[in-house]
This record gives C-alpha cells, sequence and structure tokens, in this order.
C-alpha cells in the first residue's frame, strides 16, 4: 500500500466515525461556542471578584477557571470519541471539571515555563511549539498523558503521523485564514485547538458558523487520533485496513 492509498483508507474510516458521531450526538456542534462564551464571562465575573479581594491572585486564579472548563470539555470529547454517545447526567457533569483539571494545568505550567526561558511568541518558535505538539490535546483526554509525557507523547505521534496529521491541520488552518482572517499564529495555544477561538464581545455571526466548524474538525481530530494511535501504514497494509 503507498502513501495515498493509505491516506484515502484512513480519511475514508476518521470521516465515516466522525458523521456517526455528530449524527448521533448533534449537540456537539455548537458545544466549541458554548464553552468558549463560558470561558470568557465565567473568568471575567472570577476576575473582577478577584480583584476585589486581592488584585495579586488574578494572575492565579483566573487560568485555573479556564482549566477547570477546558476540562469538562475534554470529558466530552473522550466520551464521544471512545464511546460514540455524550452522556452528562448531573454527577457526571460536575466530575467533569475535575477529571483532567490535573493534566492540563501540569501541561500549561510547562507551556509557563517554555514561554519565560523560550520567546515563544516569536514567529519559529510558535511554528515549533504548533507542529511538534499539535496534537497535545488528543494525548490529554485520549491518551491520558500529562506532564512532560503529554509532550514527549504529542511529539511521538506526529513524528510517527507528519503527513496524515497534517493535512486535515493546514485545510482548517486555511479556512481559519482564508474565509475568517484569523491568525494562524491565534492556535499557539496547542491545548485549547479542539475549542477553536476564543470568543469575545461584538463577535458577529461568522465566529459561531467557524465554531462549528471547529466542532467538526475537532471530531475529526479525535476520531483521526484514535485510528492512528498505535497503528503504522505497514500494519494498515498487512491487515488490509483497521
Amino acid at each position: 500500500m503507498n502513501i495515498v492509498s493509505d491516506l484515502q483508507l484512513v480519511y475514508k474510516k476518521a470521516g465515516e466515525d466522525t458523521l456517526r458521531r455528530i449524527k448521533n450526538n448533534p449537540v456537539i456542534v455548537v458545544l466549541p461556542a458554548v464553552y468558549s462564551v463560558a470561558i470568557f464571562y465565567i473568568m471575567l465575573a472570577v476576575n473582577r471578584v478577584v480583584l476585589v479581594l486581592s488584585p495579586m491572585l488574578s494572575g492565579w486564579v483566573t487560568p485555573l477557571v479556564e482549566v477547570l472548563i477546558l476540562s469538562s470539555f475534554f470529558y466530552i470529547m473522550h466520551d464521544l470519541i471512545r464511546f460514540d454517545r455524550i452522556h452528562l447526567n448531573r454527577r457526571g457533569f460536575q466530575s467533569s471539571f475535575t477529571e483532567y483539571f490535573l493534566s492540563i494545568y501540569s501541561v500549561y505550567f510547562i507551556l509557563a515555563v517554555a514561554r519565560m526561558i523560550l520567546p515563544v511568541a516569536s514567529g519559529l518558535i510558535a511554528m515549533v511549539f504548533f507542529i511538534g505538539f499539535n496534537v497535545i490535546a488528543e494525548e490529554i483526554y485520549l491518551g491520558g498523558e500529562s506532564y512532560l509525557d503529554a509532550y514527549t507523547g504529542a511529539f511521538r505521534f506526529i513524528k510517527d503521523n507528519l503527513v496524515h496529521w497534517f493535512l486535515p491541520v493546514g485545510i482548517y488552518t486555511l479556512i481559519a485564514w482564508g474565509l475568517f482572517a484569523v491568525n494562524p499564529l491565534t492556535f499557539i495555544n496547542v491545548v485549547k485547538i479542539p475549542l477553536g477561538l476564543t470568543y469575545y464581545p461584538g463577535f458577529g455571526v461568522s465566529y459561531f458558523v467557524f465554531q462549528v466548524i471547529t466542532a467538526v474538525y475537532a471530531v475529526f481530530r479525535g476520531s483521526l487520533y484514535s485510528l492512528l494511535k498505535g497503528s503504522s501504514m505497514r500494519k494498515r497494509t498487512y491487515m488490509g485496513g483497521f
């Protein structure tokens, strides 16, 4: 099997899995927008309270809120990709905010240290982070990794699946840049890629359209990761597929 045939095989299967998961759980298409809006307004409210009580704590508390909410979104994505369903009762919804909290926070902590040591905002370093650790969100909520293991796992996955992973990444980035004028460096926070764009008041309908596209892309990413993790083109050739 050559690379083109393998790409067709992998993308066909990932596309079918994506459509099935969205068809069975249509609420997923609005969740990136819902969670992004929630992050903005909840962080805004918490920040106002913290600034009154202790301005020095603002820089510490508000990121914790973002991590808690992002953990809840990852919990939903994990259920969708692993079990083909979104089922959140009250207890499950409450626990979703802490399920991936430590994993996400540990990855953010390492990223913060890297930003202090390296000029992450510069174009070259930002591109290295974007490419080398692009799959780190999936390593957290599907691979169960945290701390340095999340980074090494993400880098190893990208090394083994560079072409398969970055063709859809490139398409999504071109859509963001070409149709919605989104700077590709917006996605430097690789942990939040499945959540799309950060919300700000004043965003119009195009923002919510883009977030729907992001929802489809996020499900496709998770489906693609679950197919490629632990697999290889040689193995797929030998088995005749998945």
